[in-house]
This record gives structure tokens, C-alpha cells and sequence, in this order.
């Protein structure tokens, strides 16, 4: 008959336990988040076709969350023309796979609530190419405030929005 000890197998296992419980409550914790905000959505919202108006494209320069180039007098990213941005990456050292697109777009949709025109802005990183001037796109308009929409491209449980 083969013994071992429970009690020093169970302190060994302790801090992958720890680490696995914190990584499944941060999971959990994101995930609630998003699901309250598709609740709020799917009640308060209604998709709309929106057109949009505007689009303004910039560069910025980002290898990984912590190697970045950043505006000296903020701190946060350096964004810039995009024309300039290869010649920045090579001044700092970076490749030309590390300069991203940054678009800024603005878009008129007709609120439910009262039937007037009104206009809404999101911004979008890197997939911008077919965010152009005259595309239509849905967006989510309020049911109770006609200024007030929102896009929902980051949260997994709503799938219905475009942009």
C-alpha cells in the first residue's frame, strides 16, 4: 500500500487554485458586464440604419500594451498623420507592422422617439478600410431619448449591430 501526504499535495496545489479562482472571477466579472449592457440594449434600444457622415482617419503607434509611442506633454498615444507615421517608426525604432489606423466616424440616424434626423459619433481601431462616407450602418437608438445611440462592436452577446 502506497501513502502520501493530502495535507502537502493540497499546500502545493494552493497558489494554482488561487490563480485559477481570480483568472475564472475575472472572467465572470467581464462577462456580467457585457450581459448587463445587451440587457440594457435589447430594452432601451432599438436598431436603426444609420448613414454615415464623416470619417476621419489618423495613425498612432502601438507594438504591445506597453511599448508604445506617446505624446511627451500627455502621455497617452502620439496619433498623427498617417502619411508620417512610417517615418516615426523607424525615428523610434518600431516596424511598420506596429502603426495602426484610427478612425473617427460621425453618423446621422432617425430617432424613434420623434422621428428627427440626429447625429452620433463612434471611433473604431485598425478594421477601418470599409468605413467610408455614405455606407450605411445599424446603430442603436434610444427608445427614450432621441439624442442618444450607441454601437456595440465589442460585446459578444449582441450580435446584431454593424458597426
Amino acid at each position: 500500500m502506497i501513502f502520501f501526504p493530502v495535507g502537502k499535495r493540497s499546500v502545493m496545489f494552493l497558489p494554482f487554485k488561487l490563480v485559477g479562482l481570480i483568472v475564472g472571477g475575472v472572467i465572470a466579472i467581464a462577462a456580467c458586464i457585457m450581459f448587463y449592457q445587451a440587457a440594457d440594449i435589447r430594452m432601451n434600444y432599438t436598431l436603426v440604419e444609420a448613414r454615415i457622415t464623416s470619417v476621419e482617419t489618423d495613425c498612432f503607434i502601438k507594438e504591445n500594451y506597453k511599448n508604445k509611442l506617446v505624446d511627451e506633454a500627455t502621455q497617452k498615444l502620439a496619433y498623427m498623420d498617417c502619411s508620417k507615421a512610417p517615418a516615426a517608426a523607424a525615428k523610434h525604432k518600431f516596424e511598420k507592422r506596429d502603426i495602426r489606423k484610427r478612425a473617427q466616424i460621425a453618423y446621422r440616424y432617425t430617432s424613434p422617439v420623434d422621428a428627427n434626423k440626429y447625429t452620433g459619433h463612434f471611433e473604431r481601431n485598425d478594421d477601418v478600410e470599409d468605413l467610408v462616407v455614405g455606407k450605411t450602418v445599424f446603430v442603436h437608438a434610444h427608445n427614450g431619448e432621441p439624442d442618444n445611440s450607441r454601437t456595440t462592436k465589442s460585446n459578444f452577446f449582441i450580435a446584431d449591430s454593424g458597426v
